[in-house]
């Protein structure tokens, strides 16, 4: 799992009417597992369903003074946000041609 944040921000001051914008970028990799189903609904189509969970391998952020983003795309994290899980639906469809008739070797197209 690799996730890039970018995080702008700004703070406005009302008693000194100023307002103060920052910025903050933050990496994280994770490493994990993946327990998943496929359904088949009809002829083409699919329906998956997964659920992965993670550890992380490494974060950098460009702030070291403000908090990492955390995972946004988690469905659970754990308090120290180096372990989380994401759950993921998906719907798919086959393209491509029915049955093909093969030509044989002496026939002429």
């Amino acid at each position: 799992d690799v996730n890039q944040y970018f995080k702008k921000s700004s703070l406005f001051d009302s008693r000194t009417k100023n307002t103060e914008y920052s910025r903050l970028n933050t990496s994280r990799m994770g490493l994990g597992i993946t327990l998943g189903a496929q359904y088949m609904a009809y002829t083409r189509l699919y329906l998956d369903i997964n659920i992965s969970f993670f550890v992380e391998i490494f974060e950098i952020t460009s702030d070291i003074n403000q908090l990492a983003t955390p995972p946004i795309n988690a469905a659970w994290k754990s308090n120290n946000e180096v372990f989380w899980s994401t759950v993921q639906i998906m719907v798919g469809y086959a393209f491509g041609g029915g049955k093909r008739n093969k030509s044989k070797a002496g026939d002429k197209n």
